[in-house]
């Protein structure tokens, strides 16, 4: 699962960008943020730290499988 956070003002990225990306991607989200633009994550870090923190939630903590033992 991919995350896509983009500005909906980037103007060198346009959202167009990130929207290909979301349908391309198999299993990706983009999460648009009104009104930043091409530096998101500088403008607006509560809104990305947000974003980041939903899709941390939707992840599950379960142990890796063990592998065998040699002896």
């Amino acid at each position: 699962m991919v995350t896509i956070v983009w500005g909906d003002r980037d103007q060198p990225c346009p959202l167009g960008i990130a929207e290909d990306l979301a349908r391309k991607i198999p299993q990706a989200t983009l999460v648009r943020i009104r009104g930043a633009d091409h530096y998101v994550m500088e403008e607006r870090p509560k809104e990305v730290t947000e974003a980041l923190r939903a899709w941390l939630r939707t992840k599950t903590l379960s142990p890796r499988p063990r592998q065998p033992t040699r002896r």
